[in-house]
């Protein structure tokens, strides 16, 4: 029963993870779509904690615009991505986090099975 609880909490683990370095990832030259046909250009980032769209302008200086995830319509073209390091260190931890849960389980039951057992 142990051994499902930490499977599913690896899983967790690994979905949120995931999920938050998708989330620092960076567009540089985006150009997105929403669903009423407006069109924005710039260096596209998302909102961590709400997942909408931060797209900085690149003709105005400090001017940022937050689109909500639900209205965007597409992505249309993208010059390069952009891997800062807070994403790559979320992916390494992780990893390291799965290992460490899986690690400690296998480390759990090989010791419960090497306990004596009762005779008769």
């Amino acid at each position: 029963m142990r051994s499902l609880l930490t499977f599913a909490l690896a899983l967790f683990v690994f979905y949120t993870g995931l999920n938050l370095a998708a989330r620092l990832q960076v567009h540089e030259q985006a150009k997105l779509i929403d669903k009423s046909g407006q069109v924005f250009e710039g260096r596209m980032s998302r909102d961590i904690l709400t997942g909408d769209y931060r797209i900085d302008s690149p003709s105005s200086v400090g001017e940022v615009r937050i689109i909500p995830k639900e209205q965007i319509g597409g992505l249309v073209y993208v010059e390069s991505d952009g891997l800062p390091w807070q994403s790559s260190v979320t992916m390494y931890g992780t990893i390291v986090l799965m290992l460490l849960l899986f690690g400690y389980d296998i480390f759990r039951s090989m010791r419960k099975s090497e306990r004596p057992t009762a005779r008769a």
